[in-house]
This record gives structure tokens, sequence and C-alpha cells, in this order.
């Protein structure tokens, strides 16, 4: 199962976006993940940046402020290691 973390405001548009983005690749791609959305202040504080939404596909950060496009996530998708969760 690949691990994968949103960082940000749930209400944001730009954080919608990234997390349709991630789920409907990792649907057409097959590809197993588990969706960790840290979203209180608490969490979102430990990164130390105001440039959210933040996406990190297996550990590695994809994303920051903007959306990947649906062909980099899918690439990082892919190649990214598993773990287990």
């Amino acid at each position: 199962m690949l691990k994968v973390r949103l960082v940000g405001a749930d209400t944001c548009r730009r954080y919608q976006l990234m997390r349709e983005i991630v789920l409907d690749e990792a649907a057409r791609a097959n590809i197993e993940i588990a969706l960790v959305e840290e979203n209180e202040a608490i969490g979102i504080l430990k990164y130390r940046t105001v440039n959210l939404p933040m996406l990190f596909i297996g550990g590695e950060k994809i994303a920051q402020g903007n959306p990947p496009s649906r062909r980099k996530a899918q690439q990082c998708l892919r190649v990214a290691p598993f773990f287990g969760v």
C-alpha cells in the first residue's frame, strides 16, 4: 500500500483538486493508497510553511501550493516506494 499525505485546509479549492487528482489517478492505475489528510492546525504547523496545500507521495513532496498535473501525479504514484501502513 502506498502512503499519500495531503496537508492543508480541506475547504481550499486547490486542496480539493489535489485530493481528486491523486484519488482518480491511483484508481486509474489500480494502485492501492492510504490517504492521510492533515487538516488540523497542529498537524499543519509542523511543516513550517504558509504555502499550502502540500502533497506527498511515498514520503516525497510532489506539489506545494498548486496541484500537480494528472500526468505528474500518475508518474509519482507508479515510481514511489510502497510502505506498510
